[in-house]
């Protein structure tokens, strides 16, 4: 398949539209709102190379996938991830996720660990976190999403709103206008965008029965340090949803800038690829760290995919010196 080449696959009850690159094991990446599966457009690429399939799907109701004929709520869209994996011939995968991505992740996670083999997030800690007053007025936008008119409101002046809430949410990141084409030319569709406002409709603000069950699989989330609504504090306090291995990784920049635009930074993208291949050459990645990035590097290491892990991780503990990656940040 081609760069960028629309494929489509049934599961669920729904027809979902996909773009995908490489062979290998599966990795599926679900984009969150107000996003598409352009928002991996620079992770794909950089899976397939390290040998994975790397699959990124139209969320249920986002053009060109099917708009189904009820809202989606939580339950929903964590079946969906269960379902997709095996209509795509995998009986698992390493899922990432962002923003609705990743809760339909967290969720997937603890309904069907059989079919989750490791569990990248971006930007949303787990959300049956309880959050503080700050973090409800910074989300204040999930009780103005369920009022009648929603969709209508968020698309007036060319979707004004669009830039509004990413100058919220990442208050150190201005997109060009280019990075935000994908969504506009998706939610062109009223129907897409009001089935993306049906996510808020449905919303609970209470756990649903996936999100109430621990994660065994290993897991690497990723903070914003520059983020306008959740903190690295938030993810830390998640750990207890988490049975197996958890690292919070935190980076330079918030949930939008990180992973959230029709292509994520590069220094972001590479991290996110690098944690979801997950060691391909142990020996590289321990030659060019340095002591301040030993937590990053365990958290590559709890992702580490395939045999050769335990020495992998034998190898990447026992370092000492070295100097920084480039591109890297604190």
């Amino acid at each position: 398949m081609t760069d960028r080449t629309l494929a489509y696959v049934e599961a669920n009850g729904l027809r979902f539209a996909f773009l995908e690159e490489g062979t290998g094991p599966l990795v599926l990446l679900l984009h969150g709102f107000p996003d598409t599966a352009h928002t991996w457009d620079d992770v794909r690429p950089r899976l397939a190379a390290k040998g994975y399939r790397a699959v990124s799907p139209f969320m249920r109701g986002y053009h060109p996938t099917q708009v189904p004929e009820h809202d989606a709520d939580q339950e929903t869209l964590v079946r969906d991830v269960l379902a997709l994996i095996p209509a795509l011939g995998a009986s698992d995968a390493i899922v990432i996720g962002h923003d609705w991505g990743a809760s339909a992740a967290y969720g997937a996670a603890g309904l069907g660990p059989e079919r989750v083999r490791k569990l990248v997030t971006v930007g949303i800690p787990h959300p049956a976190t309880k959050p503080t007053l700050k973090k409800l007025w910074g989300v204040r936008h999930f009780a103005a999403y369920k009022l009648p008119g929603a969709a209508s409101r968020f698309a007036a002046s060319d979707f004004a709103a669009l830039p509004a809430i990413y100058r919220r949410w990442s208050p150190a990141w201005s997109p060009p206008a280019a990075e935000l084409a994908a969504i506009r030319e998706c939610f062109a569709h009223r129907e897409s965008l009001d089935a993306a406002m049906g996510y808020y409709r449905q919303l609970k603000f209470r756990p649903t029965e996936s999100l109430r069950r621990r994660i065994a699989a290993s897991t690497v989330t990723f903070a914003g340090l520059d983020d306008g609504v959740a903190e690295p504090s938030d993810f830390h306090r998640a750990k207890r949803m988490f049975s197996g291995e958890y690292v919070v990784e935190e980076m330079r920049g918030d949930t939008s800038s990180i992973a959230s635009t029709p292509t994520c930074s590069r220094s972001a993208c590479s991290r996110i690829s690098e944690v979801a291949s997950a060691l391909a050459d142990a020996r590289s990645h321990a030659g060019r760290v340095g002591r301040r990035d030993r937590r990053r590097v365990r958290g590559l290491e709890l992702a580490a995919i395939g045999e050769g892990e335990r020495e992998a991780r034998a190898e990447i503990l026992t370092v000492r010196g070295g100097h920084r990656d480039d591109g890297d940040e604190d």
